[in-house]
């Protein structure tokens, strides 16, 4: 049996002790990703048919195929059945979008970096970063020191699944972060593959920038394990000055089908010193920020 295959009969299973069975066809959604029975909350009951799908057991219509490809990758399959779990199941006091995370896929296991900007900052108490299968069974658990930082706070994580060495099989895994606002409990979930980059980035430029110029670069993004070319993902590309800020210089693009964007970024004249080209690619395999140094000389 293959792994998504084991993946869609262990979610089955689970959800069959949640919801009663699901019928064939389902009434319109609401346009809310995931809720995909228009019950106006995310529920078991629409991963169970999400999953249904996924196994040709159900019939949706476009507005509720489009709620149920919850990650709007252009296909629905487990990993939204897993995120509808990880939404229905959150009980968290902010919304998602509050907390910033990047995970990343190293030789010693998955490092995580969170960030707690504006409200989300308030979390406290003794803070831990937990790995669940899809059971719901605590994996492993580490502490999360948090520091402060000038939008919030800010932590970093490394050593999680030490034996893991294919992105596709962290979609087993469920990421909890646990704490407290106020002495009230605040649970975080998101589903661990989904927070994973799947993509490569190389970027082909000078060392030496020019101001008072154009100044040429070229990305590349792949898909990590394939090397295929990933066409359609956004670039935004940025040239931080020597003071640092918010850059003197951006572009943003989209990747053609060979998965090439051409950078064409004009400096503006009288500076010098050392600087960064920042290179953001979102796609949806992920988004990565590759950061390189170059020296703009007059």
């Amino acid at each position: 049996m293959s792994r998504w295959k084991w993946i869609v009969a262990v979610l089955i299973i689970l959800l069959c002790f949640a919801v009663g069975a699901a019928g064939n066809r389902v009434q319109a959604a609401t346009g809310v990703p995931g809720d995909v029975h228009a019950s106006g909350q995310v529920t078991a009951t629409d991963a169970q048919t999400i999953l249904q799908k996924t196994v040709s057991r159900a019939v949706l219509g476009r507005t509720e195929e489009a709620a149920a490809d919850v990650n709007q990758d252009g296909v629905v399959d487990v990993r939204d059945a897993i995120l509808v779990l990880q939404q229905a199941a959150s009980g968290s006091e902010y919304p998602w979008d509050l907390v910033d995370l990047q995970a990343a896929l190293m030789p010693g296991g998955v490092s995580l970096d969170l960030r707690f900007p504006g409200e989300a900052s308030r979390i406290d108490g003794a803070i831990h970063v937990l790995l669940r299968d899809l059971a719901g069974q605590e994996q492993s658990r580490q502490p999360l020191t948090l520091a402060e930082v000038d939008d919030g706070k800010s932590g970093h994580v490394e050593g999680l699944l030490p034996g893991i060495s294919e992105v596709a099989d962290l979609a087993r895994y469920v990421l909890e972060v646990q704490g407290s606002d106020g002495g009230k409990a605040v649970r975080h979930r998101w589903s661990l593959y989904e927070l994973t980059p799947r993509l490569r980035v190389h970027v082909f430029g000078p060392e030496k920038w020019y101001a008072g110029a154009p100044n040429r670069a070229r990305v590349a993004v792949q898909e990590a394990r394939s090397g295929e070319a990933v066409g359609g993902a956004e670039v935004v590309a940025t040239l931080v000055g020597p003071g640092g800020g918010d850059g003197i210089a951006r572009q943003t693009a989209v990747t053609d089908p060979e998965g090439l964007v051409n950078l064409a970024m004009a400096v503006p004249g009288g500076i010098s010193g050392d600087g960064e080209l920042e290179v953001t690619v979102s796609a949806p395999l992920g988004t990565r920020l590759l950061s390189q140094s170059v020296e703009i000389v007059t």
